[in-house]
């Protein structure tokens, strides 16, 4: 799981999940709609084209990711890093 960096201003999209499925790569990006502000996630095939990742959605998103920083940059949505998991406290086991 990504989160958008900075977390502030007026993204669209808040966080976003990446996952294999079969052979194939997935983007969930989990996005705030409509008047009560309801999380709607939406799924999207990630593709290569050339070298270059992007998803479709509707227009078209370039995917790049950095390994050195650990950081997703959608454009133009912006710079996403990884959300590193929580240990368990003893109330959720």
């Amino acid at each position: 799981m990504f989160n958008r960096a900075g977390g502030h201003g007026a993204a669209i999209l808040r966080d976003v999940l990446i996952y294999k499925e079969g052979e194939a790569y997935k983007v969930t990006v989990f996005k705030r709609s409509g008047i009560r502000r309801r999380l709607k996630p939406e799924t999207y095939l990630l593709q290569e084209e050339n070298g270059n990742l992007f998803m479709n959605t509707g227009f078209r998103i370039d995917v790049a990711y950095n390994e050195a920083t650990d950081v997703l940059t959608f454009s133009p949505n912006g710079d996403y890093v990884r959300v590193k998991p929580q240990p368990e406290t003893p109330a959720e086991k």
